[in-house]
């Protein structure tokens, strides 16, 4: 177990110290030929990172007799350096520089990761500045989102925590800007700045926030937030400056509309702002791993939204309040009246059960044994795993808990009656067992708590196409079954007929491979789904199914199956 802690750990500071030694090229940023040439460029240079993004600065002002510039310049000691064939058409240049000569540590650290021209363009190019408006934006960076828009120079409010992004967004201001007063970019803790800023109201809030980035927690007294996420908290505080009739829009990571850990900001869009949009951005960002939604919300009272994700979709809101943790998925309309189904005869789920962790050997290449020795016994592992039965086991292991890494207890793995399910699949696959025998973490196990449920009741639930197609649609279609995931799927009330029919059904599917007179059970005679709601499952899990053409004999085989049990 040490020896794992210790390799992590060697790994890990491998992995910072290459973060701290390379840099990203923001390819999704650059447009013109050469820019890329001349970035890297920059690194060949011994100065410090400032002296150089002031000197192209500089260049790019060079000849402005504006004294808003002059005063601006004369705000910064730098001296200035010589940088050849710098480009001069290029959209925020010093922004693009800036990401470059940070290595990919600092920009982590930081949060930042600069917006396209493109997606900025797209997020403010219908927004009005005819009558006034106002944009702001709390975390402005190099200023994108604001020198993007329309919104004349005495209408662009913003602010951020590092010098250097304010220092590009001034000279990106000045740059389309020429004779302007100064501006309004400040350089401050949005935090810290907000107290003495919060009667201040905005039309149009726009921002790119930071993620992950560390915050003095202090500062922020929520009563919503309690994940520490630092977008989280920006939503919050920003949408108390957003004036009655306005536009907020971020850019989010994906984790926002599923993580467990966000589940607070979610319940805070819900229940305190008018959610309005959720649009997946297609753009990829360059330093950011996962997909980026745009997230808009306003003070209107609407009982939907619109999820654009490829195709676009209006979404009652009472759909996302029914989920558990209120996740934000996108649907189609078929999806829609088949979760309403689902949800409206939610019951149960097995947040109250007990879950276990496979046997977590430390070392499966000497611990998991082909063959059977001395002090052995059977494991199960994924492998073995199909729905509703084990395969017979081909592994062995000697169950000595001083020398095997993470174990549960005993009473989870010689429960006379327990669920096992693989683990790494992109659909449920859940076995039942009742030998005792242990499993391994790509098997893990779960006991059911629910009293009026029957053990071989969840086991059809979990294993039916329909429950494989809910695991899709509400949490995505990674290839890791998890454990707050299944606690989350909606069980339904079963009558005590029901129960005994589904156990008959679900023994037949065990013994003899009958499944598809389990499935047709499940979805005519629980859910009361419909022949084209049935084939829209299958098609979206793959399923071919043969549905249709054996309806009637399988309802016939049922109804003799109802006789039997009632």
């Amino acid at each position: 177990m040490n020896t794992a802690i210790k390799n992590t750990t060697i790994q890990n500071r491998s992995k910072w110290k290459r973060l701290s030694s390379e840099h990203t090229i923001p390819t999704h940023h650059v447009k013109g030929t050469g820019v890329v040439e001349f970035l890297q460029s920059l690194r060949g240079l011994k100065e410090p990172k400032e002296q150089i993004l002031f000197s192209i600065g500089f260049f790019l002002l060079k000849g402005n007799k504006n004294p808003a510039v002059k005063r601006f310049l004369s705000e910064y000691d730098y001296k200035i350096i010589e940088i050849k064939e710098i480009p001069t058409r290029e959209f925020d240049l010093l922004g693009s520089a800036y990401q470059f000569l940070n290595t990919k540590m600092e920009n982590l650290e930081k949060g930042l990761f600069y917006t396209s021209k493109n997606v900025a363009t797209d997020l403010v190019d219908d927004l009005d500045f005819n009558a006034g408006q106002v944009i702001f934006d709390p975390a402005c960076g190099s200023g994108a989102f604001l020198f993007n828009s329309n919104a004349p120079a005495e209408q662009i409010y913003g602010v951020d925590i590092d010098p250097l992004a304010i220092m590009i967004a001034k000279f990106n201001y000045f740059i389309k800007f020429s004779d302007a007063v100064s501006p309004r970019l400040y350089c401050e803790d949005f935090f810290s700045w907000f107290p003495t800023h919060k009667e201040l109201a905005f039309d149009y809030i726009i921002g790119n926030p930071p993620y992950g980035a560390n915050l003095d927690l202090r500062k922020i007294p929520s009563e919503f937030i309690s994940s520490g996420e630092s977008f989280s908290y920006f939503i919050e505080f920003c949408y108390r400056l957003l004036k009655e009739g306005g536009v907020f829009r971020f850019l989010l990571p994906e984790a926002i509309l599923n993580v467990k850990r966000h589940t607070d900001i979610r319940d805070f869009i819900l229940d305190r702002t008018n959610l309005n949009t959720i649009k997946k951005i297609s753009m990829k960002f360059s330093g950011v791993m996962s997909d980026v939604y745009m997230v808009e919300l306003n003070r209107d009272h609407t009982q939907e939204i619109l999820f654009i994700n490829g195709t676009s979709t209006v979404v009652p809101k009472d759909i996302y309040r029914s989920f558990k943790n209120h996740i934000f998925v996108h649907l189609h309309e078929q999806d829609i009246v088949i979760l309403e189904k689902v949800n409206g005869l939610k019951k149960y789920d097995l947040s109250k059960s007990v879950f276990g962790l496979g046997v977590v050997t430390g070392d499966n290449r000497t611990k998991i044994l082909s063959k059977k020795i001395k002090d052995s016994e059977h494991i199960y592992t994924g492998k073995e795993v199909e729905k509703y039965r084990l395969l017979p086991p081909k592994n062995y292991l000697i169950f000595d808990r001083k020398n095997l890494q993470q174990v549960a207890p005993d009473e989870i793995y010689r429960a006379p009656n327990k669920l096992v399910y693989k683990t790494i699949n992109k659909f449920l696959k859940v076995a039942i067992d009742t030998t005792g025998s242990l499993t391994s973490n790509s098997a893990n196990i779960i006991i059911p708590k629910i009293l009026e449920l029957d053990i071989y009741a969840i086991l059809a639930l979990l294993n039916s196409n329909l429950y494989s197609y809910l695991h899709l649609k509400l949490f995505g279609g990674v290839n890791k079954i998890a454990k707050e995931n299944l606690m989350a799927l909606p069980l339904p009330k079963l009558s005590a007929t029901q129960n005994k029919t589904i156990k008959k059904l679900t023994k037949d599917a065990i013994e003899r491979g009958a499944e598809e007179p389990l499935q047709n059970y499940i979805n005519q005679e629980i859910f009361k789904l419909t022949d084209t709601e049935v084939e829209y499952i299958n098609r979206i899990i793959g399923n071919k199914s043969r549905y249709l053409q054996n309806r009637h004999r399988t309802s016939t085989q049922i109804n003799t199956l109802w006789g039997a049990v009632a």
